[in-house]
């Protein structure tokens, strides 16, 4: 089987620990988290991996950016 292209091919979206990048304003980074979690159809999992953190991280930061959950529309 294979893996999703995002996770085969790498992402640029894929957030880097910080001693590897520059530190990312609070706005970038709520963005790339909507982003992923718009791509991952608001599946929590596969956005941090797409992201790069763990789940656990990024519960906080959804919290942290008073961001709600949603879900994905339905497919027509």
């Amino acid at each position: 089987m294979d893996l999703p292209k995002e996770l085969s091919e790498g992402d640029s979206m894929r957030m880097k620990k910080e001693s590897e990048t520059k530190p990312i304003s609070p706005e970038k980074e709520k963005t790339m988290i909507l982003q992923a979690l718009e791509d991952a159809c608001w599946n929590k999992t596969r956005a941090a991996r797409m992201l790069g953190i763990g789940r656990t991280t990024l519960y906080k930061k959804l919290k942290e950016y008073q961001i709600e959950n949603e879900t994905c529309p339905p497919s027509a």
